[in-house]
């Protein structure tokens, strides 16, 4: 479960006219500072159009002065600027990059989560023996199967229920609404309560929690606890037991002819049907419980054998048993409710919804600062790259070029579900291009974003072209930008991150974008958006 972001501070923003990353007050345009070599300052409203008039290459005219809407983030990071002298307000969040040159007045925007509690959901299997000794067992599990779930549901717990037993026959087992329908056959409601119409015997209750597994696998979810439940009058077969062939030996019996209705059971230990689980789906069955009403001893009149095998189960899987030799299953089924409803637990959030950048802006998806506060203060989360890079913990973005969700390290989730009452507060900036203010923009035909071919825009007018001066920047459908980086060649594009190179090193007239990178714009879709930034020297890709 993702926490929607609520941007509730203030927006800290400027029109960008043309789409460029940094700034002025509405009064003043701020001159801008460029590298030797660099171009002059852009025309108002910032550059021109994407159309297929050749860009101009040449020499650039001397650099200008430096912007008072530009400032150093030291060493070690730092929580943004200073108000810029024109009258414009505080900057863009560092991220601890020494060196990195953030523009005040850009879009900057905090945004603020209050810890959300969830409570995993529960899915409980039951098989109800239904041989002729059953009749007392399957009358009262139908009158107090309701009374069951709902104490489950009471709690907050989204529970499905699969019942694994005869509906038709002498001895039908049919759950009553508001759970079942109260008619078999047929009472199913799934997803929350789903019948398995298979009748189970006195011995082979385990083998048809398996052997059904692909009749109600679909109403398992894999984030759901897990709980098996039999009740039965009997035990899981000995080995050997009506094989008609002398039995088979191993964990889980041979299998053969001979019991009542076909197959011989196999399932005759602990450890059998363990394995056996173990080897439906590893991903569903992480953890599970096995639970029982079964006969501790061999009580005369009730008890057809003592039920060893989930007397072992339950106690290696920490499970609830109740003695049907007492003929009262209420406690019992109280028990089993409370249990899982304690196994469900409650879990704070780990993930967040990341806002949508103001119309006509975009954040720096380097420059998202995240801040975890609780009763014991506010802690700085450092952000990593992917999960991969996670290590003592941290966030990282669910998406490298497309992100929409803050997602926490498993140290850091971990961390959370000890602390309670806390929050995120999350800021975004804005940043230059390598220290630079770029001279101008120009955004690449939409039409031609999906073939990851660019032709190179023309230039604001009045300028030339610098081909070390050029850069490239993406954002993505919910404003997110990121500069990505020039390689030499295509033959270097496997070692980076987010990369383009030129068709012609000596006189380009298009930007190849790398593999990685053409199918992260590619997912952007029709909403995404390439500029061609000039002015600032080229930036290099980042190695993986």
């Amino acid at each position: 479960m993702s926490v929607r972001l609520n941007q509730s501070g203030e927006l800290l923003c400027c029109l960008l006219a043309s789409g460029l990353i940094g700034c002025a007050s509405q009064s003043e345009s701020p001159e801008r500072t460029l590298p030797s070599g660099g171009a002059p300052p852009a025309a108002a409203n910032g550059g021109g159009g994407s159309g297929g008039v050749e860009p101009t290459i040449g020499p650039p005219p001397p650099p200008s002065s430096v912007p008072t809407s530009v400032v150093q983030v030291p060493a070690g990071g730092g929580n943004g600027g200073t108000s810029a002298t024109n009258g414009g307000a505080g900057g863009g969040a560092g991220d601890g990059a020494a060196g990195r040159t953030v523009t005040e007045n850009c879009a900057t925007s905090k945004a603020t989560a209050m810890d959300i509690t969830t409570v995993r959901p529960a899915d409980i299997i039951f098989a109800i023996d239904s041989s002729q000794s059953m009749s007392e067992e399957i009358e009262f599990t139908q009158m107090h199967m309701n009374a069951f779930s709902q104490q489950i549901s009471a709690s907050g717990i989204d529970v499905h229920v699969i019942l694994i037993a005869s509906e038709t026959g002498q001895r039908p087992v049919c759950i009553g609404a508001p759970l079942g329908s109260g008619t078999c056959p047929g009472d199913s409601k799934a997803p929350n309560y789903v019948h398995i119409p298979t009748p189970v015997g006195s011995h082979d209750a385990l083998d048809q929690i398996i052997d059904t597994f692909p009749m109600y696998r679909q109403y398992l979810r894999p984030e759901a606890t897990k709980a098996f439940v039999v009740i039965t009058d009997d035990d899981a077969p000995l080995p050997g037991m009506n094989t008609g062939a002398g039995g088979a030996g191993g964990a889980t019996g041979g299998g053969g002819k001979g019991f009542p209705g076909g197959d011989a059971p196999r399932i005759y230990t602990a450890q059998g049907f363990v394995d056996e689980v173990a080897a439906l789906d590893p991903t569903l069955f992480k953890e599970w419980t096995m639970n029982g009403v079964y006969c501790f001893t061999d009580c005369p009149g009730t008890a057809a054998a003592v039920g060893q095998v989930y007397i072992d189960l339950v106690a290696r899987t920490m499970g609830i048993g109740g003695d049907l030799c007492l003929q009262d299953f209420q406690p019992v089924f109280d028990r089993l409710a409370k249990q899982i409803i304690t196994n469900a637990g409650s879990t704070i959030a780990c993930e967040w919804d990341l806002p949508a950048a103001p119309a006509g802006q975009s954040f720096s998806r380097d420059l998202v600062k995240v801040d975890r506060s609780t009763s014991a203060g506010t802690t700085p989360l450092s952000q990593v790259a992917t999960e991969a890079d996670c290590g003592a913990g941290g966030w990282h973005l669910d998406n490298l070029l497309n992100p929409t969700k803050i997602v926490a390290c498993p140290n850091t989730c971990m961390e959370m579900q000890n602390q309670s009452g806390g929050k995120i507060d999350v800021s975004f900036g804005c940043e230059a291009v390598g220290g630079c203010v770029p001279t101008g923009a120009a955004t690449v035909d939409p039409a031609t974003l999906a073939s990851c071919s660019w032709a190179i825009p023309k230039p604001p007018s009045g300028q030339f072209i610098e081909p070390n001066s050029v850069n490239v920047r993406y954002s993505s459908p919910s404003g997110f930008a990121t500069n990505l980086g020039k390689v030499a060649s295509a033959a270097e594009c496997a070692t980076v991150q987010n990369g383009w190179y030129y068709d012609d090193e000596a006189k380009p007239t298009q930007i190849l974008a790398c593999p990685q990178t053409c199918t992260g714009v590619q997912t952007g879709g029709a909403a995404a958006k390439i500029e061609v930034l000039f002015g600032c020297e080229t930036r290099p890709a980042v190695i993986e």
